[in-house]
């Protein structure tokens, strides 16, 4: 309790000080007294001036203890008890105090008639109570003796005459002039004043909460209402109804406005400023402020320049719309700048507390992460789109399937081709053929030369590359394997045009069936979205051990019939998820695409599919590339895993990065003498179940490898199209383990972008059954 609680808790009372007892001694004990009111009055009555004489004497008893010595102790109380006494002239003080008299009915006083206490007399003494008429209790000694330390705490005198009297204001008329203490009564005001707040604010925000809940559910109806629309409009375009979608983005473009004004007012500002969740009401309106930017200003051109396109499916049962293909791609195009901001936007949003709130960032991060990438690559591909499927001029491209049982470079042997013919968006695919009859019989062609270069890196013993064309893809260079490959294939069909070459592998055809369902093989097995790999690069060579000829043409019936469902499903594919499958396809290296035409080569490149040696020192890349050279089919057993850290940044403005390179031969012990004749090495002087596998170290355009450090036999250093390389030939048997550790360095010009490192495709994921899980 605070000293002035302590000294009004009686009621107003006040105490002397330590000395209260020789005070006593010399003038008596005092009853207490009512607090008064001052007034005024023209004469004194008697009992006023009795009063006065008392205080009188007061004052004496008061400067005696003072010389005495007595005063820190007599000091303290008085500030915190005024009167209103102190304002009164000495006539005033006797008026007032006799109309209080008078009207509280309060007997006179004669002063003979008081008693007095003798120095040693006890404490508890009664006295009369004067207020009553009956006795009243004078406090102990030990209670005087708190009250005074009380009191002497305030630094005010107080006089023994238990009433509320303030500090001596030293006037020499002979009146005691007191002052009250206004501390109490402004403490009171201030916390009533700070309760009051309290109240206003937890009204308040319970309204605010109250109003919020509303604008926020209205938020979300409108949200859903939005979203309704959106998914009828994507069905719309699925089915070709493109007129209709103009009203449509405007439904949705005028929803968006709605909800952006509703989460811009003062409701939702307030709300960023809760501790926590506010941070969740922020990511909340960038999402808003963002899709309202988008509607306006990519949804509603988009769709108006698809009301002008051609009717009609944007995929239907072999034909793609090339009209509203091309309208997407123009108009995602032209939005980039919109989309790129607002992809930039979304990404920048920090973390989130409500799981709403969190999920719904999560897809949206995800999706405009999509978009984004959806929007790059139709910047650079819309201009040649329109050619690329046969709207100028029938065009036909090759589908190689790739086979990474026997490793290549670039993925794997060339297994199976065919020839996909477009016109003006009509699609027709033509039987795959199996690598053998693709053989030129007549050996080596004059219409493919091999280099210096190419001969020592990828010949070891002896030229194959211009005449096999399932070894086209030992040259990690898509364009120069696929100018080779289309060579070979018109050589052997009557010089039939090639406008273009595609490569895939089992594991982007695995992809594939996921999307589309799954196909039965020549032989009636089904193959699906999660075997297709097993069966095409393991189970088919266990199971015809000794007919190849049925290998192949199981692996070739298989693409087919995938390609088949592919083309003739396009209707009732979900044009997002065949995007998403063939951008993951082309991030693995497992879709892989050349262009005979200059301008489309480059949109290719600019793509990221083209899968072509670096050239540009500002874009760094290196690569680890691995061929083999035991002819086997063990490669199914092949893991190939590379290690890169983070860069290093010199004081000649390059950068640096560790890495390490592990090529390990899983196959079981078990099974290694149980090899069907087809699976095993076929490479002079080789055991069955032994790999020959040459690596290769890329060193990025204008950098270099240094400290290099093999498990084995060192590597031996070459150049290819300008680039550093090192390669090793590596024999490992199964169980075996080959590690190299080098250091790759950045020229100064590419320092400031992050390495891309390019690998090998192999099929060790998918023997592992890790296909899905996250990098």
């Amino acid at each position: 309790m605070s000293d002035d609680k302590r000294l009004y808790a009686d009621g107003g009372s006040g105490s002397l000080g330590s000395n209260s007892a020789a005070n006593d001694a010399s003038a008596g004990s005092v009853p207490a007294r009512p607090r008064t009111a001052s007034g005024r009055a023209s004469a004194a009555p008697q009992d006023t001036m009795e009063f006065i004489a008392l205080a009188s004497r007061g004052r004496e008893q008061a400067a005696g203890a003072v010389s005495a010595g007595r005063t820190a102790s007599a000091a303290g109380t008085a500030s915190t008890q005024g009167s209103r006494f102190a304002s009164q002239q000495p006539g005033q003080n006797a008026a007032g105090a006799a109309q209080h008299a008078a009207a509280r009915n309060i007997p006179r006083i004669d002063t003979e008639d008081i008693p007095r206490m003798s120095a040693d007399a006890p404490r508890t003494q009664p006295a009369t109570d004067y207020r009553t008429g009956g006795a009243a209790t004078a406090p102990t000694s030990q209670a005087a003796s708190s009250q005074a330390s009380s009191a002497g705490a305030s630094g005010d005198d107080f006089y023994d005459f238990n009433l509320p009297y303030g500090s001596d204001d030293g006037n020499d008329d002979g009146l005691i002039r007191h002052r009250h203490s206004k501390k109490r009564r402004r403490k009171r005001h201030i916390i009533i004043a700070v309760v009051a707040v309290l109240v206003v604010l937890v009204v308040g925000l319970g309204v605010s909460g109250f109003m919020l809940f509303n604008s926020a559910r209205n938020v979300k109806s409108q949200a859903s209402t939005a979203l309704t629309l959106v998914t009828g409009m994507k069905d719309k375009v699925t089915s070709g109804d493109f007129v209709a979608l103009s009203d449509d983005a405007q439904q949705i473009d005028s929803l968006c406005a709605t909800i952006q004004d509703e989460t811009s007012g003062p409701l939702w500002t307030a709300a960023t400023f809760i501790p926590v969740v506010g941070g969740d009401v922020t990511a909340a309106r960038t999402l808003v402020d963002t899709l309202a930017d988008v509607s306006s200003q990519v949804l509603v051109p988009v769709s108006a320049n698809l009301a002008d396109a051609t009717p009609g499916k944007l995929l239907s049962d072999g034909t793609i719309n090339v009209s509203a293909i091309e309208a997407i791609a123009t108009s995602l195009a032209d939005s980039a700048p919109v989309l790129t901001e607002a992809n930039e936007r979304v990404q920048s949003i920090g973390d989130t507390h409500i799981s709403q709130v969190t999920e719904l960032v999560d897809t949206a991060k995800d999706g405009f992460a999509m978009l984004s990438g959806a929007v790059d690559a139709s910047q650079k591909i819309a201009p040649v789109l329109p050619a690329m499927l046969g709207a100028q001029g029938t065009r036909q491209y090759l589908i190689v399937a790739e086979n990474n049982a026997e490793i290549r470079t670039l993925g794997g042997f060339s297994g199976a081709l065919g020839v996909l013919t477009v016109d003006n968006g009509h699609i027709s695919l033509d039987e795959f053929e199996g690598v053998s009859t693709l053989r030129q019989l007549g050996g080596p062609t004059d219409q493919i030369q091999i280099s210096d270069e190419e001969m020592r890196l990828f010949q070891p013993e002896a030229e194959t590359l211009n005449f096999t064309i399932g070894d086209a893809f030992f040259i990690p260079d898509f364009p120069r394997g696929s100018e080779i490959t289309r060579t070979l294939w018109g050589l052997t069909h009557e010089g039939q045009q090639i406008d273009g070459v595609f490569a895939i592998d089992p594991i982007f055809l695995q992809y594939v069936l996921r999307l589309v369902g799954g196909v039965t093989a020549l032989d009636g097995t089904q193959v699906d979205g999660t075997n297709a790999a097993q069966v095409l690069l393991s189970e088919v060579y266990w199971k015809y051990a000794t007919d190849t000829d049925m290998q192949d043409a199981v692996f070739a019936s298989v693409a087919s019939a995938a390609f088949d469902k592919v083309v003739g499903g396009m209707g009732s594919l979900d044009f997002v998820q065949l995007f998403d499958v063939i951008g993951r396809g082309a991030e693995e290296g497992r879709l892989l695409i050349w262009m005979e035409n200059e301008s489309e080569q480059e949109a290719i490149r600019q793509v990221g599919v083209d899968g072509a040696l670096p050239t540009d020192p500002a874009d760094p890349e290196t690569g680890v590339y691995v061929n083999n050279y035991s002819y086997s089919k063990i490669d199914w057993y092949l893991d190939l895993n590379v290690e890169c850290s983070s860069g290093m940044k010199s004081g000649d403005g390059t950068t640096t990065y560790s890495m390490k390179a592990t090529l390990t031969n899983t196959l079981p012990a078990e099974l290694a003498d149980e090899l069907p004749p087809y699976l095993q090495a076929h490479h002079a002087g080789l055991e069955p179940a032994m790999e020959l596998l040459r690596l290769y170290l890329y060193a990025p355009m204008g950098g270099t490898i240094s400290d290099v450090q093999c498990s084995a036999d060192p590597m031996t250093e070459a150049t290819h199209n300008g680039l550093q390389v090192f390669y090793q030939d590596v024999y490992l048997m199964p169980g075996d383990t080959y590690e190299v550790t080098y250091t790759v360095t950045v020229p100064p010009e590419g320092a400031d972008k992050e390495l891309d490192v390019r690998v090998t495709p192999t099929a060790q994921d998918a023997r592992k059954g890790t296909l899905d899980e996250e990098d």
